[in-house]
């Protein structure tokens, strides 16, 4: 009798050539949140997302190897690797199907180079953000709660110039010791996220 054939398992780390994959409007959706939180694992998707979880991991593969994401090369290190879920970004084709969704100018950044010089530290503290964000998003389906995102606050500030930077950051004066001296500095505060919750009684809190 013949053996049976194995399945020849795709890289993980090493796309493959001439991958297509004909897009769908879960696939968009999938997009469209990791450009959001910029990186979101496998975990965190499959809890955005309606639908079986292995299918959506399938997807995820297909999303990889056709171009609209990307696995950051530094989650291969040990603090990362291993049984963890896999960590997604955004792809080059990802920024290219919503700078043509949403009529924008895309941005001259070749995502690909830019993944692969993301750090542990930065890797480690947006992940941590990401996975608050999404933790409080599906909360907030689960109790009919209105998460208000930060496109949504901009459009309710009043207009203000900004030079560079974030549009929710601003300068404080803090003090330090220097050299014997007291000094007053300024320095840039940004959060890390910022959202609004819109309850059922229409209240709404805003959180930076």
């Amino acid at each position: 009798t013949a053996e049976p054939t194995k399945q020849k398992r795709t890289p993980r780390f090493k796309r493959v050539t001439k991958s297509k994959i004909s897009l769908n409007s879960r696939d968009i959706e999938i997009i469209k949140h990791v450009h959001r939180y910029r990186f979101l694992t496998s975990k965190h998707i499959t809890a955005l997302i309606n639908g079986n979880d292995q299918a959506i991991i399938r997807r995820l593969g297909l999303l990889y190897h056709a171009g609209y994401l990307d696995r950051p090369r530094e989650q291969i290190r040990e603090r990362f690797y291993g049984s963890n879920p896999m960590i997604y970004a955004l792809g080059n084709k990802g920024a290219d199907l919503l700078a043509d969704m949403y009529a924008t100018a895309r941005a001259k950044i070749d995502w690909t180079t830019k993944n692969k010089e993301v750090g542990s530290v930065f890797l480690e503290h947006s992940l941590m953000v990401a996975n608050f964000m999404v933790c409080l998003e599906v909360a907030c389906q689960r109790k009919g709660i209105k998460l208000i995102r930060p496109e949504e606050v901009l459009d309710e500030m009043p207009a203000r110039e900004v030079k560079g930077g974030s549009l929710f950051g601003w300068n404080i004066a803090v003090k330090r010791q220097a050299g014997g001296k007291t000094k007053e500095i300024k320095i840039g505060v940004i959060p890390d996220s910022v959202f609004g919750l819109e309850f059922k009684n229409g209240d709404a809190a805003y959180f930076f």
